[in-house]
């Protein structure tokens, strides 16, 4: 069995490992695209559409963080 980038959860129960990883995959990506959304949306209807961008921009960086962080902890699990 290789080791490789996978969740602690799924090296612990190989027979579900496809199972999980996916749904934190799928996660990950709908934070992509649903954070900028919804910043764009509720800084566009408090501010206008320039607090709206700015709002968006924040959203992406929030969104990509919580990509960056899991990643960062598998690659750390992955070198055990």
């Amino acid at each position: 069995m290789s080791i490789g980038l996978a969740c602690p959860a799924c090296l612990s129960e190989p027979r579900l490992s496809g199972w999980r990883c996916r749904g934190m995959v799928i996660l990950g990506c709908l934070l992509l695209i649903i954070l900028p959304l919804m910043g764009f949306v509720i800084g566009g209807y408090l501010g206008g559409v320039e607090i709206g961008i700015w709002a968006a921009l924040g959203g992406l960086g929030l969104a990509v963080l919580a990509c960056v962080i899991p990643v960062i902890a598998l690659v750390k699990a992955g070198r055990r």
